[in-house]
């Protein structure tokens, strides 16, 4: 969530406009500023996240980072930070940093492009006993997400209050066969929790439920609307179990919602 001043709205709206942007790169111990007049070409960012996931999703973030660098003399290497950053005048907004994977140099054209993703990209590196060690006999799920944080090493956040984020689990009766990697963990977690997992500007892991309240809003005057006919809505929840067996809620006529096994929720528990 980016929060931005009524100026830097105001600035965004209006019909003549500079937008700027500045990468900084931290590569060991060396720290680097690419900037507007300071061979920044361009950035992008790319959203992904797994479809069908109405109960809860991790967010990752993919940036791609263009340097004006003719006389091929930027050194960056694979594993640097690069944390962007784009606004209006001095007003600049932090976007998800990202983690170098990948470095070309356009000898034709003197571009250098940087190609990176967030700290959510390194659960696919661990497994679930890989932080088995650091939750007690009994844990609740703010523990895996701890756990999960400390294990990519990047601080965690919770913003508001979140369902079942208390939740108590016993290890040895924990429905998980040990090889699931961290990225499968976070997401059934979001699903328990009904929550969105992202990195925010600052770099840490945010958990948070989306509210009906607008941060950061478009003016009327400068958005366009997008509309469906007939009007959709979710109609149905299909759950399926570990033998891939369907059970399914709703007439199905709309979106569906597809509930996998999931070690945090319990098919079998319907008191809520």
């Amino acid at each position: 969530m980016k929060n931005a001043s009524a100026a830097f709205m105001s600035a965004m709206a209006s019909p003549s406009r500079m937008i700027r942007g500045k990468v900084v790169v931290v590569d060991g111990g060396l720290t680097s500023e690419y900037g507007y007049a300071n061979k920044l070409q361009s950035i992008e960012q790319e959203v992904s996240a797994v479809k069908g996931k109405m109960f809860g999703a991790v967010v990752s973030y993919k940036s791609t980072i263009k340097l004006i660098d003719v006389k091929n003399a930027v050194q960056v290497n694979v594993g640097a930070k690069a944390s962007p950053q784009i606004g209006i005048n001095g007003e600049l907004l932090p976007m998800t940093p990202v983690y170098i994977s990948s470095n070309t140099f356009d000898e034709v054209k003197g571009i250098r492009t940087l190609i990176g993703e967030d700290a959510i990209g390194f659960t696919d590196k661990y497994i679930w006993n890989d932080i088995k060690g650091d939750l007690g006999n009994t844990f609740i799920i703010q523990d895996v997400f701890a756990a999960i944080a400390n294990k990519i090493g990047i601080e965690f956040m919770i913003t508001g209050e979140l369902p079942n984020i208390n939740a108590v689990y016993t290890k040895a009766t924990f429905n998980v066969n040990g090889d699931e990697t961290l990225r499968q963990i976070l997401t059934a977690a979001a699903e328990a929790t009904g929550a969105m997992v992202f990195i925010n500007g600052n770099g840490k892991m945010e958990i948070k439920m989306l509210s009906n309240t607008i941060a950061l809003a478009i003016d009327k005057n400068t958005q366009f609307n997008l509309s469906t006919e007939p009007s959709s809505s979710l109609s149905g929840i299909i759950s399926i179990n570990e033998l891939n067996d369907m059970i399914s809620v709703g007439n199905n006529s709309s979106y569906v919602s597809v509930i996998s096994v999931n070690p945090f929720i319990d098919p079998t528990d319907d008191s809520s």
